[in-house]
């Protein structure tokens, strides 16, 4: 599902399309590049992802109030021109052969490398935490959101293997003794899970008794890092064991090996999958909303990410403090989480982000000179 970014025709499946937004201020498209990443798990899914995004497109360019048609491309076009450079390079070498699928670097991060030091990443899915490594290595400070503790444990093992234990600060919180039944590693020997409505009414009234917060003393530790670090414009990495949403409490995640781990996706839901219950978290809870310069935003949250936009409000609400957004846009995922792609691009654009390619020659998506 995941779909890489620049060119796909040769790093990603054939129905994967990379897509892009720039941050907007004051009606002009400036800033730097977004990749939405469009993908399905067959090739039927993958025709309705498309036309999906062409609906979505069209439908959220005609509310937005984004540059004229002159406009647009004139002012997109410097700006991604180095992204363009750098992606047909990497065709010609061959070096782009290299991807795996769910390993390729956001453009942002790798075209060209830059000195991040003293600016912010805030990367939400991790998996492998490619991008957080990849922003570490340019010497950024990384917020980094992860639920699944094996994940959390490979992406802190290879930052203190590269980076030294001191450019890792971790924040973890237990689940509530009576969600244990829920939770496929946590469960007693012998337990019958329960049903689905007695789990979600269990998971509701923990949530309401015991919101998942961290305690201030430990934010306020990571946070005393991450500046320090901004000030000395080298690397540190706060890594959040906790999925990122609008309200916090508890759920169950669903987990695949073979398909990743997704809140709302039951298509994971087979034979032989495992669940965790995860602390749900709000991004303004950890990341600040004054004083940092976001330089990306990178969402891989499979179908989530309108929920987790609702949490970063405060990190949204000044124009320009986050420079650039990197996410995937899955109709299935997104569907199931009870809203649409249109939805999902309409919450940018009322963020001032407006929608480009990033594949070929940045060109304005779709022939829409509007955005997004």
């Amino acid at each position: 599902r995941r779909a890489s970014v620049c060119p796909p025709s040769v790093m990603a499946p054939p129905h994967s399309r990379a897509l892009g937004l720039a941050a907007g201020l004051a009606g002009l498209i400036v800033g730097l590049g977004l990749g939405l990443r469009l993908g399905g798990g067959n090739s039927r899914e993958s025709a309705n992802s498309s036309r999906a995004w062409a609906r979505a497109v069209a439908g959220a360019s005609a509310g937005s109030a984004q540059p004229s048609t002159a406009s647009a491309p004139a002012l997109l076009h410097p700006q991604l021109a180095e992204f363009a450079a750098c992606n047909l390079q990497e065709v010609k070498s061959g070096y782009s052969k290299g991807f795996q699928n769910g390993q390729t670097v956001p453009a942002p991060l790798r075209c060209p490398r830059r000195n991040l030091g003293g600016r912010a990443v805030v990367d939400l899915g991790l998996k492998t935490g490619v991008e957080t490594l990849a922003a570490c290595e340019l010497n950024a400070t990384v917020y980094a959101f992860e639920p699944l503790w094996k994940h959390v444990a490979d992406v802190e093992a290879g930052l203190k293997k590269r980076f030294g234990d001191a450019a890792v600060s971790v924040l973890r919180l237990e689940a509530p003794e009576e969600l244990h039944v829920l939770d496929s590693s946590l469960a007693a020997e012998g337990t019958t899970p329960p049903g689905e409505a007695e789990a979600q009414v269990r998971l509701r009234e923990a949530s309401e008794r015991q919101p998942a917060a961290f305690a201030p003393s430990q934010l306020q530790a990571a946070e005393r890092r991450m500046q320090a670090a901004r000030r000395e414009k080298i690397c540190h990495v706060t890594l959040v064991q906790a999925a990122a949403g609008a309200v916090p409490g508890w759920a169950q995640m669903r987990v695949n090996s073979g398909w990743g781990a997704s809140l709302v996706d039951r298509f994971n839901n087979r034979q032989g999958d495992k669940t965790r219950v995860v602390p749900v978290v709000r991004v303004d809870a950890i990341v600040p909303s004054e004083g940092l310069d976001v330089f990306l935003y990178k969402v891989d949250v499979q179908g989530y990410e309108l929920e987790v936009l609702k949490g970063a409000e405060k990190l949204f609400a000044s124009p320009g403090r986050v420079r650039s957004v990197w996410s995937e846009v899955w109709e299935t995922g997104l569907i199931k989480a009870g809203t649409t792609p249109e939805a999902y691009l309409s919450a940018l654009a009322d963020k001032g982000f407006a929608c480009f390619e990033t594949e070929a020659r940045s060109q304005v998506l779709a022939g829409s000179k509007r955005g997004c």
